[in-house]
């Protein structure tokens, strides 16, 4: 797993690169953590966007990480969004019945632009 991200506009994109599993789980936290109160990077009113395009495995484990991360961004006042999301991944949000509690969204000029 790989994580690039920075802020753009009034949102803050990721972009996550490969598989998603317990053994992620630590090193997803401590990003997060670091992004929300280290650097302070999102703040009130943004929008935190993780691109999952280049993502082609998520366990039940990470979906959990972001569970928690939607419920603490949603104090803050910041909207949580998944852009580009692989069929396979998304099929696992849908098996646990999250596929209404996040936003995602196809966006294809994203990716050009960015990458």
């Amino acid at each position: 797993m790989r994580i690039i991200g920075g802020k753009k506009e009034k949102n803050y994109i990721m972009k996550i690169f490969g598989q998603m599993t317990l053994d992620h789980e630590i090193e997803l936290k401590e990003h997060f953590e670091k992004l929300l109160e280290e650097e302070r990077e999102i703040i009130s009113g943004m929008r935190l966007q993780i691109n999952l395009s280049d993502v082609y495995y998520m366990d039940s484990v990470i979906i959990g990480v972001f569970v928690g991360l939607k419920k603490r961004l949603e104090t803050s006042g910041i909207e949580l969004d998944f852009l580009n999301t692989p069929e396979i991944v998304l099929k696992v949000f849908r098996m646990l019945s999250l596929d209404k509690f996040f936003n995602f969204y196809e966006c294809p000029e994203w990716r050009e632009e960015n990458e």
